[in-house]
């Protein structure tokens, strides 16, 4: 299974955390579309979709900038998501402690189906007001309930049904637990927070 983290900086160490992505499981996702996983897609880009001249798509994994959308911003940083032309799904994020570093998570469209995207990009665990940590999920997929603020799922696609994005600074989203669900079409997505040992 593939999958891809990357950062671009200018001056800086980029610092990327990202989670071990979960086994396949039985099933298939090709019944169906990417625009019904991720609405915002299936929108008219906007002059708002774009980023920023600093962050260059290609070395943060070829993403096709037509395909950018805005997904929203927060204390910690800005986010977008985008594809490539291997049909890969990217998270994109700048972090707002240095907005002169990006980073992408790419997976496959099936990967995404089943586990979502995580990432977190910053300076390194020593600085951890400098790192942001951001999550996007299929549109079938809700976040448990959860009585934090941050971690209140925002709408990635507008009205109706739409995927789910959550973000803040590394340490805001500790309370998000893995969690598992099965699907009518047989696959099962599987969510796993990331892991901070190590890094």
């Amino acid at each position: 299974m593939k999958n891809r983290t990357m950062a671009a900086t200018v001056g800086v160490v980029a610092f990327v955390g990202l989670a071990a992505v979960a086994p396949a499981t039985a099933g298939s996702s090709s019944a169906v579309s990417l625009e019904e996983m991720l609405p915002i897609l299936a929108k008219s880009q906007s002059s708002s979709d774009h980023v920023p001249d600093s962050i260059d798509l290609d070395a943060l994994g070829n993403i096709s900038e037509d395909t950018i959308r805005f997904l929203g911003s927060d204390h910690a940083g800005s986010y977008w998501v985008g594809t490539t032309a291997s049909d890969d799904v990217c998270l994109v994020m700048q972090t707002a402690a240095d907005p002169d570093m990006a980073a992408s998570s790419c997976v496959p469209i099936g990967s995404f189906y089943r586990d979502g995207l995580r990432l977190m990009a910053g300076q390194g665990m020593d600085q951890p007001e400098t790192n942001a940590e951001a999550y996007l999920f299929p549109s079938d997929i809700n976040l448990p309930s959860s009585d934090s603020p941050v971690s209140s799922a925002r709408s990635a696609g507008g009205s109706g049904e739409s995927a789910s994005f959550v973000s803040g600074a590394a340490g805001e989203l500790d309370d998000l637990d893995a969690f598992e669900v099965s699907r009518d079409d047989g696959t099962t997505f599987h969510f796993a927070p990331i892991s901070r040992e190590g890094l």
